[in-house]
């Protein structure tokens, strides 16, 4: 009897925890640098939160630490690119006319998210959107597994549009 209640428990308490961790986050449970978030009225594709020990090999220069966001600070991060969407088209010169949100022109764009601490003490988001609106073109140049890494491309061309957004969700504006 003491046998049977011994693994009943261990496995109950898995089973707890990962279910609740759905229901509370969006965030999926995944590599040792990533998770997986899913967040459908922002974009249709797979949003990557890169834990804070991860470097991602990129310059952030007012860095002073970098944290692992959540969900909340994703959704705070996707929310402000939607709502200064208009001033982030002036910025930075796109011509889109009819399209106000984010979500019209980037929903079939998968996201990577990078947390840092500035030297402010601001938390701050990287939003890295990566064009898969055709997924198989997209897996063929990346990998199937782009996921894993930040993903950096350098081409003369480019075969994929791929940005950052750089979000300060300690003040909800763009930087």
């Amino acid at each position: 009897m003491k046998t049977f209640i011994f693994f009943i428990v261990p496995i109950t308490a898995i089973f707890s925890c990962v279910s609740r961790i759905k229901t509370i986050s969006d965030t999926y449970l995944a590599g040792d640098n990533y998770c997986f978030v899913k967040m459908v009225q922002f974009y249709k594709g797979i949003g990557v939160i890169f834990n804070g020990d991860y470097n991602p090999g990129i310059l952030m220069s007012d860095k002073k630490e970098r944290f692992t966001p959540d969900s909340l600070d994703v959704a705070i991060a996707e929310t402000v690119f939607d709502k200064d969407f208009d001033n982030y088209k002036e910025k930075v010169g796109i011509k889109a006319p009819g399209k106000n949100d984010s979500k019209s022109l980037y929903y079939k764009y998968n996201r990577q998210y990078v947390g840092y601490v500035d030297n402010t003490g601001n938390k701050v988001i990287v939003i890295h959107l990566i064009d898969f609106s055709n997924p198989g073109k997209a897996n063929k140049i990346l990998s199937k597994r782009w996921y894993e890494t930040y993903v950096i491309y350098f081409s003369e061309q480019e075969p994929l549009n791929i940005f950052d957004v750089v979000v300060d969700i300690s003040n909800k504006r763009l930087k």
